[in-house]
């Protein structure tokens, strides 16, 4: 009788899961709320960097701009930006990082932004560098 109780209880408690679950999958804003009470580890910028495929520094400096601007929520970014992420990964940074910018921008895949940051001078990623940031993910098995 005992045992009976028991799985009784699991089977009450995992319907009351189950629910959830259904309710969080119907519902886009119970996702949201969930998403935003939950509590889940950050992505770090070397997780990040882990998680593509780079050959050079250039392409580092690309998967930072765009680290920065979907997982900070960075509308522009400044030098000092991508320095402090070399430095929170643990990754030597480019004796010229500017150079780096510059061939990106080259490469159509950052811009020189009007505004300034923190009175310096900023960029931002375009269409065309987020895309070939997707195209440089790794394949996870």
């Amino acid at each position: 009788m005992a045992d009976l109780e028991k799985t009784i209880k699991e089977v009450k408690v995992e319907i009351v899961e189950l629910r959830k679950r259904v309710t969080i999958l119907e519902n886009p804003e119970a996702i949201i709320q969930t998403s935003l009470t939950s509590k889940v580890k950050k992505l770090s910028p070397r997780e990040f960097l882990n998680r593509h495929t780079t050959s050079s520094d250039v392409e580092r400096i690309l998967l930072f701009g765009f680290f920065l601007e979907h997982y900070q929520d960075y509308d522009l970014f400044n030098i000092d930006d991508l320095k402090n992420l070399f430095y929170t990964a643990k990754v030597k940074p480019p004796i010229n990082i500017n150079d780096k910018i510059n061939m990106n921008i080259k490469k159509g895949h950052m811009v020189d932004n009007l505004e300034k940051k923190d009175k310096k001078k900023a960029w931002a990623l375009t269409n065309k560098g987020e895309d070939y940031v997707d195209t440089i993910k790794k394949e996870i098995k």
